[in-house]
């Protein structure tokens, strides 16, 4: 078997893998648990959390079309009195030696309030909230996947799900590209301290879901507002199930430098 540090080339998907997503329970969330179970080799488990458990049910009734075993654990990374718990349940059960591959995906993500610009924001609870829901989480979730799967014969991959906004300014979007950045460089710096660790920042575009259309009606510049909704007027809007599969692909060909971030169309690659 291929040892992680001979990962990059071949595919790690396949394998028996233990699959973590956040921010399951819709959106480009429910289309990468779709979408990757079908590719997860047979003894997989994939494990779904988020805030809404019903959503989460939901996604579950899709992915049990096949073969790989789900399991949803509900949580809001909003709270970090909760994480022990959060993180027990997602890693409870696992017997060493079962799995050959550890991927962890970050999708859970919030906009915050994209009213207000930078001179606005006085309420510090709510800024260490978003942090704490959009980068806090996102740090202390992949220390403890790491250390539930060290290096051994475990292939290990953890995945950002990132946003162009993360090295664009965009008004009253301070939080958004504010946290976007800041696990952008916190995954870049954990490919350079464990380069035995496949590190992937993936930015799936503007998506047709949910969040997009608060985005597009809550936002509260109106030149930001004027150019999303002439995206989704002019239907350049991605579908979720697209992002999804180019992720999948991406995770599949594995030829990505470690630490990098690609977008779902290939207009960048940092």
């Amino acid at each position: 078997m291929a040892s992680p540090e001979s990962a990059q080339n071949t595919s790690v998907l396949g394998k028996p893998t233990f699959c973590v997503i956040t921010g399951a329970s819709r959106g480009l969330g429910r289309s990468l648990a779709v979408e990757l179970s079908g590719s997860l080799g047979e003894g997989s488990r994939l494990v779904l959390t988020a805030r809404s458990l019903s959503g989460l049910e939901q996604t579950q009734a899709l992915v049990n079309k096949t073969s790989v075993s789900v399991k949803v654990v509900s949580g809001d990374l909003e709270d970090s009195d909760s994480y022990h718990n959060l993180f027990q349940g997602i890693f409870s059960d696992i017997t060493p030696g079962v799995f050959q591959h550890a991927l962890l995906i970050h999708n859970a993500s919030s906009l915050g309030d994209v009213t207000k610009r930078v001179v606005e924001h006085r309420d510090a609870v709510v800024l260490q909230k978003y942090y704490t829901t959009n980068v806090t989480s996102t740090i202390t979730l992949t220390a403890r996947f790491l250390q539930i799967f060290p290096s051994c014969d475990v292939t290990r991959t953890v995945v950002n799900i990132t946003s162009s906004a993360g090295f664009t300014p965009i008004k009253t979007n301070s939080l958004y590209c504010s946290g976007k950045a800041a696990r952008d460089m916190v995954f870049k710096v954990l490919a350079e301290e464990s380069p035995e660790v496949r590190v992937l920042s993936f930015s799936p575009g503007a998506m047709d879901t949910e969040m997009f259309e608060y985005y597009r009606t809550h936002v509260g510049d109106p030149e930001v507002r004027t150019l999303l909704c002439r995206l989704a007027e002019d239907g350049k809007l991605l579908k979720p199930e697209f992002s999804a599969q180019k992720l999948v692909q991406i995770l599949e060909e594995n030829s990505y430098k470690s630490g990098a971030v690609l977008d779902a169309l290939g207009r960048f690659e940092h």
